[in-house]
């Protein structure tokens, strides 16, 4: 008896765990996604240096006898982009030298079409002091575009300082958007 008992048992059991492994196969199944690979796009931003675009530096522009209060003359720099996907721009001023305040210095960044006559973006103006964050330059610069800026220096009016001069760098920075807006 004892062993009918076990035997039955072991019988229901087997029966029990093949009815769950049936009804388990019947509620469940997975696929697999396999060689799954990614790359970014390129990244080359480029500057004219009156002849040919580079990847940089190009020596930029001497401004002479800036009067306080008026803007001088704007200096015209293009930037291409080199890329197969397009660019946020920013700019930042950096190595500053000299005996200006940076803060009594504004720049003034501005897009222009390409026959420089018209705005094509939001100018951005702020001290050279400012400047040292890098800040953006719109609009985006898309894969392969060109677009021309001009920088404006103006030192502020109340500057009574003869004889006071300022340098610094300008680096632009191209940084890759989705191209999807």
């Amino acid at each position: 008896m004892f062993k009918r008992i076990l035997l039955s048992l072991g019988v229901i059991a087997v029966v029990g765990g093949a009815a769950v492994a049936g009804t388990q196969a019947l509620l469940s199944d997975s696929v697999s996604l396999t060689a799954n690979t990614f790359s970014t796009g390129s990244v080359d931003l480029q500057i004219w240096n009156g002849s040919t675009y580079v990847d940089g530096p190009v020596t930029g522009f001497t401004e002479n006898n800036l009067l306080p209060g008026v803007a001088g003359t704007p200096h015209v720099v293009w930037l291409k982009n080199n890329s197969t996907s397009p660019f946020a721009v920013t700019a930042a001023a950096s190595a500053l030298a000299g005996a200006l305040n940076p803060d009594d210095v504004m720049i003034t960044v501005e897009a222009r079409t390409s026959d420089g006559l018209n705005s094509a973006g939001t100018p951005v103006t702020q001290s050279l002091h400012f400047w040292q964050n890098p800040s953006a330059v719109l609009p985006n610069l898309p894969a392969g575009g060109e677009q021309r800026y001009h920088v404006t220096v103006m030192v502020d009016e109340d500057v009574t300082t003869e004889d006071t001069a300022a340098t610094f760098d300008f680096t632009f920075t191209g940084t890759q958007v989705d191209p999807t807006p």
